[in-house]
């Protein structure tokens, strides 16, 4: 876990008794606290929505971040296009 998380993470790791067993506020809530390079992401995302894709998680997901990245580089060429292109007035 990272060390700036922690502050904002800590509250979930109190124990606490629910229906005789002892666990975590994370475990009563469901939070989960998972990576994106680790196996736990991709299944969980295998069992949410991306799943109506045909089981394609890497085509779909690469698809997108490449189509997203496309997009984003448009819009930050056109901003830095817009800032430093010079106008001269014809008068004052």
């Amino acid at each position: 876990m990272y060390s700036n998380n922690w502050v904002i993470l800590a509250p979930y790791h109190q124990a606490t008794e629910q229906y005789g067993t002892l666990m975590s506020l994370a475990d009563v809530t469901g939070f989960h606290y998972v990576r994106t390079s680790m196996p736990e992401y991709i299944r969980i995302i295998e069992r949410g929505t991306m799943r109506t894709f045909g089981k394609d998680v890497v085509g779909v997901s690469s698809f997108f971040s490449g189509f997203v990245s496309i997009i984003v580089y448009f819009v930050w060429w056109f901003v830095g296009k817009m800032f430093s292109t010079t106008k001269y007035m014809a008068t004052i």
